[in-house]
């Protein structure tokens, strides 16, 4: 099985195709209703009536990015958790935590593209403002020093999107890294990521050479098995589908999103 180049996919993704069944050309104003226009009204300040402008205008002169919405599915965690958003994108996570009355100082987002925290920068309106840590990360990267000082000090991760990008073998050595990093006892894997209701290797989209690997509840399950049944450690894996709607991804007949939560025992 091949293994994702990550350099490739990063030169790749500037000059990628727009025929891909999640791209938008603009947001549907469905998709900026509840938490998201809570977030850019009241964190923000953005006028209501100038919300959709707004976003549209980061949105067609970076035509190469999405927005995502925070998730309904975070918990509420102390204000003291240490956090980190892994493939955190324009950082609209750590954003909602923030304006939930997590501590700023606590969070932390990573990601393969530094320019999409300034898109968030741009989005969010709070350049000067944010106190949480973003940097740039290369998973495999076994030397990256930002990544290194959050070993066995984080709390929560939360991989939305993140995983699905990967085959099997990649995946398996993922969670091996994320596993070897929560080293507290009771830490959290959280995430959701693109999958079928049968899970098989795929094509990925950016470059045909690569493939990843789309699950279902109980493929994720033997996968996240191997990659922790060499560390002496225990976890509980809660794992579900939900069917994807239409309006997320053309041609969603048979996919689904695989939602995970891992707790440390």
């Amino acid at each position: 099985m091949a293994n994702m180049n990550n350099s490739d996919i990063e030169a790749k993704i500037g000059e990628r195709s727009t025929n891909l069944p999640w791209y938008q050309v603009t947001i549907p104003s469905t998709k900026l209703d509840g938490a998201i226009r809570e977030l850019l009204e009241d964190y923000a300040g953005i006028p209501p009536s100038e919300v959709e402008p707004h976003v549209q205008n980061i949105g067609i002169s970076n035509s190469s990015t999405s927005l995502s919405h925070p998730s309904h599915t975070i918990l509420s965690f102390s204000r003291g958790t240490k956090f980190l958003d892994l493939g955190c994108c324009f950082g609209q996570i750590i954003r909602r935590l923030v304006y939930d009355g997590a501590l700023p100082e606590n969070l932390y987002g990573c990601d393969l593209r530094t320019e999409f925290f300034e898109l968030g920068y741009d989005l969010f309106k709070d350049k000067d403002n944010l106190k949480s840590t973003l940097f740039k990360a290369d998973i495999f990267d076994e030397d990256n020093a930002d990544m290194k000082r959050l070993e066995g000090d984080v709390d929560v991760i939360y991989a939305r999107s993140f995983l699905h990008m990967y085959g099997w073998d990649d995946q398996v050595k993922i969670c091996k890294i994320l596993a070897s990093t929560m080293k507290k006892e009771g830490s959290v894997l959280m995430g959701r990521q693109g999958g079928g209701k049968v899970a098989k290797e795929v094509t990925f989209p950016l470059n045909e050479e690569n493939k990843m690997f789309v699950h279902n509840a109980e493929s994720f399950r033997k996968m996240w098995e191997e990659a922790i049944e060499t560390t002496g450690t225990r976890w509980k894996v809660e794992c579900e589908e939900v069917q994807l709607r239409s309006d997320d991804w053309k041609g969603a007949e048979g996919m689904v999103w695989v939602q995970f939560i891992i707790f440390r025992e």
